[in-house]
């Protein structure tokens, strides 16, 4: 007998009404992967923007969720698959499969299943892929360039102040832009030395100066848009524009002589791929560092608790606020 799930599904990209919760057919196993049990799972900008389909144009419908965390309970063979089956696990959704973590079940690459340590919740273990993992890639690119400043926008996200935390840790200068007044004051409260408000018609000038004085060479662009070109205009030359995302909606802008006169650069960041290059003694330490830190620089503020049935309606709230914290998803039946 075929057995069912609940999962909220969107029948159209961009529709955030097309979104709601649906019964399915639980994921057929297949070799390499695993079928888990998910306890929770978060609501995120990236998730905002893989439901308008800015990610990616799997088959619709589509089970959204882009990571959770959950147990393994089935395994579809193949010695990686194998060996978790009964382990708590941190996961991130294929983008191969057309099933996501908004669902009891998901079917799960096993190189994207990260075992969690006896001490990180699920909670706790459900944001631990996009934006934590993300940051220690973020810190592996410092690391890699032995950079001793940044530049970052879109600093006031969840993403962005997890960031500045590690570059503090760690002893980096951290410039953030943020777009209003009242989130300078936010950050450095958090810890930001450095927070420069875009609606600032001097910010420009002040960020020049302290990109000079610091030597800034690597900037980290989560808008795209003419925001790329202005991180570029900035840095020192020679300087590397990472891009990670597309708030803005719009396509990466660069001036041709920030790369030719100035030798800068426009490179592209992606947390799967970045991960699929990594052995899996490095995937393991990477892991490791993150959990570690779970509870602190890379801890994930939750506003508020859903279950399945609530995800649509929590999802159109979220979209009204983007940058503030994450709603945690219950998976589980009540």
């Amino acid at each position: 007998m075929e057995r069912e799930m609940q999962a909220v599904i969107t029948e159209q990209y961009g529709n955030l009404d097309s979104v709601k919760v649906v019964s399915v057919k639980v994921p057929e196993l297949k070799e390499g992967y695993v079928l888990v049990q998910m306890e929770n799972s978060p609501i995120n900008v990236s998730d905002l923007l893989s439901a308008y389909g800015v990610y990616h144009s799997k088959p619709l419908p589509v089970i959204l969720g882009l990571e959770g965390s959950g147990k393994v309970v089935e395994s579809g063979g193949g010695p990686l698959a194998d060996s978790l089956v009964g382990k708590r696990v941190a996961v991130a959704a294929d983008t191969e499969v057309a099933t996501g973590t908004w669902a009891e079940y998901a079917l799960i690459n096993a190189n994207a299943c990260m075992p969690l340590k006896d001490e990180v919740t699920f909670p706790e273990a459900a944001s631990m892929i996009v934006n934590p993992m993300t940051v220690a890639l973020f810190m592996a690119k410092i690391r890699e360039g032995n950079n001793q400043a940044i530049m970052q926008n879109a600093a006031s996200s969840a993403l962005g102040k997890m960031f500045i935390k590690w570059c503090n840790e760690e002893g980096v200068k951290s410039i953030n832009l943020v777009r209003r007044g009242e989130q300078v004051e936010e950050l450095r409260n958090l810890g930001a030395e450095l927070v420069y408000d875009t609606s600032d018609p001097n910010w420009k000038d002040q960020v020049r100066q302290k990109c000079r004085e610091l030597k800034v060479k690597v900037a980290f662009d989560a808008v795209g848009g003419v925001v790329t070109n202005d991180m570029m205009e900035l840095l020192e030359p020679e300087g590397i524009v990472y891009n990670y995302g597309a708030l803005s909606g719009e396509n990466c802008q660069a001036f041709p002589m920030h790369l030719i006169g100035a030798d800068k650069s426009l490179r592209g960041l992606w947390l799967t791929k970045w991960l699929s290059t990594l052995t899996g003694e490095q995937k393991m330490q990477v892991s490791e560092e993150v959990q570690q830190k779970i509870k602190g620089v890379l801890k994930t503020e939750y506003s508020k608790e859903v279950h399945l049935g609530q995800v649509a309606d929590a999802l159109k709230e979220y979209d009204s606020r983007k940058t503030n914290n994450k709603i945690l998803i219950r998976t589980k039946p009540n």
